[in-house]
């Protein structure tokens, strides 16, 4: 006699089955043969898996056990230990609510609920009936400072309120309906012929979940309405994410003026205020399009001043006035997707002379004279160890950037890969060479896909120009760097943990000594 449990276990596997019938073994085959075969390939592979039937089934996991080194027992140990992965089918959108501690004290829970409540999910369930939207926790979403913070699938949502919730999802909905460019999509400078007047507008993860997109198009409109010649470019994050969307308009004499907390209907204020209209058609078409504005929308009769941000006084000079940028150098002013901006202020120099000029043994030095220490908090000298790396035995060896951060308010390695990804491999590039690695790893949270997505695209224009891959600057020095998504395991940003989950197994950590730098990856 079968009891309750056993009977919804056995419906549940019957389901499952019922829904597994549909899956095409040959898609399968093409993830392994993409991905790799060996043991260490089992998370990248699970995640593909996913991505394309949009959770795990059964007889896709049996397929990639048959035709992989990846062993049952394996297999399910790591697709059961990490969050991300699902095992039963969800709703064509996921939407992912932030429980990390900045967004659970702001009210993550209500947010939840409320959400539960306006797609009439039951309260054993994920998914609403129409299997339109599945709801889940994460630990965290690396947006703190707009706490509580959704995304759903790639588009982020700041600032939220239970009662707010509806009008959230319609955004959504209607955006997706319409086909405009989504979160976390490739955004590239908008080509002007390098124009007299320089357009900078922050696309960070806050700056696009608080509507920068919006603005950066209502931009691009009202340039092409006016004829201007002026060039729009993506800006990194000056770390003000109380007052984005920014703007930032540089003139012809480098002369800047910034504006904070900009919308799409303050656009076309702040643009005549610095562009003027070519030809008299377009001059007469503004001229009616500003007494239409000032006659139909109360808001153009706002000054344009509310948005300006003056550096030299109040709560911004304050913030900004006496900070000295090292890592940041060159804050806010470099498209993080242009090369030639990072080259113009001499990156990738820096490289060149190491891989050149200098001898492993001479960078060592040089870096344990600057003092610089490790920032994960134990402040261990970052010259000893590389040079205990550099002394370890054997022929092979591997470098690996940890970027899984989640501890509260931590995003300051989001920021970094978003916002800066050449000097981020520029510094791995240094690195490798100086402890004898030609190949790495840049483990990034999988909650950070404009990370993921800038770095990938980093990696592949600096191998283009030869920073990266084979013979560097003509030398014997090659490297080669993988990206690797987490999966959900906020014990990962441990390097033990990290390490155990790039080959393949559970991010559980492990008893030191010995230490990663004595046996690592």
């Amino acid at each position: 006699m079968s009891t309750a449990a056993e009977s919804t276990d056995s419906s549940l596997a019957a389901a499952t089955a019922a829904l597994d019938e549909g899956i095409d073994p040959g898609v399968v085959q093409r993830i392994v043969e993409r991905v790799g075969r060996q043991e260490g390939a089992v998370i990248p592979i699970l995640q593909a898996v996913q991505a394309r039937f949009r959770y795990l089934p059964r007889q896709a996991l049996v397929r990639v056990c048959e035709i992989t080194e990846i062993t049952p027992a394996q297999i399910t140990g790591v697709a059961t230990f990490y969050s991300q992965f699902r095992h039963m089918p969800v709703g064509k959108h996921l939407i992912s609510v932030c429980h990390g501690t900045a967004c659970h004290v702001a009210g993550a829970e209500a947010i939840s609920d409320a959400l539960r409540r306006h797609l009439g999910i039951e309260s054993d369930g994920d998914t609403d009936t129409a299997r339109l939207f599945t709801v889940q926790k994460v630990a965290c979403l690396g947006c703190c400072s707009l706490a509580p913070a959704i995304r759903i699938d790639g588009r982020v949502f700041g600032h939220l309120a239970p009662d707010g919730i509806p009008a959230v999802v319609g955004r959504f909905l209607e955006g997706d309906a319409s086909g405009k460019r989504r979160k976390g999509e490739k955004l590239r400078p908008r080509e002007a012929g390098g124009g007299a007047v320089r357009i900078r507008v922050g696309l960070g993860s806050c700056c696009m979940a608080n509507g920068s997109e919006a603005v950066r198009d209502a931009l691009d409109e009202q340039i092409l309405r006016l004829g201007a010649d002026a060039e729009v470019k993506c800006g990194g994050c000056v770390g003000m994410c109380h007052r984005v969307p920014l703007l930032e308009f540089i003139g012809s004499e480098g002369e800047s003026i910034r504006y904070g907390n900009v919308t799409p209907r303050a656009v076309p204020g702040i643009v005549r205020r610095h562009l003027r209209p070519t030809g008299l058609l377009r001059t007469t078409r503004a001229a009616l399009g500003r007494a239409a504005d000032l006659l139909l929308r109360e808001s153009a009769w706002g000054p344009v001043d509310q948005h300006e941000i003056d550096p030299k006084r109040g709560p911004v000079c304050a913030f900004l006035g006496k900070q000295k940028h090292i890592v940041l150098e060159g804050c806010g002013e470099m498209d993080p997707l242009n090369l030639d901006d990072y080259i113009a202020r001499e990156g990738y120099r820096t490289l060149e002379r190491c891989v050149s000029s200098l001898t492993p043994d001479e960078i060592i030095a040089a870096i344990n004279a600057s003092g610089l220490r490790g920032r994960g908090g134990a402040g261990f000298p970052t010259g000893r160890k590389w040079k205990s790396v550099r002394q370890q035995p054997g022929t092979k060896k591997y470098l690996v950037m940890n970027g899984d951060e989640g501890d509260p308010g931590a995003f300051m390695d989001r920021m970094l890969l978003e916002s800066y990804p050449h000097r981020i491999l520029e510094g791995m590039a240094i690195a490798a060479f100086a402890i004898g690695v030609d190949e790495g790893y840049l483990y990034i949270r999988e909650e950070y896909p404009l990370a993921v997505e800038r770095v990938r695209e980093a990696i592949r224009q600096a191998e283009e120009r030869g920073f990266l891959g084979e013979r560097i600057f003509g030398t014997d020095f090659s490297l080669r760097l993988h990206i690797m998504k987490g999966a959900g395991a906020f014990v990962c940003g441990e390097e033990t943990g990290l390490i155990a989950s790039i080959e393949g197994r559970r991010g559980m950590p492990r008893f030191r000594p010995p230490y990663p730098a004595e046996s690592g990856l």
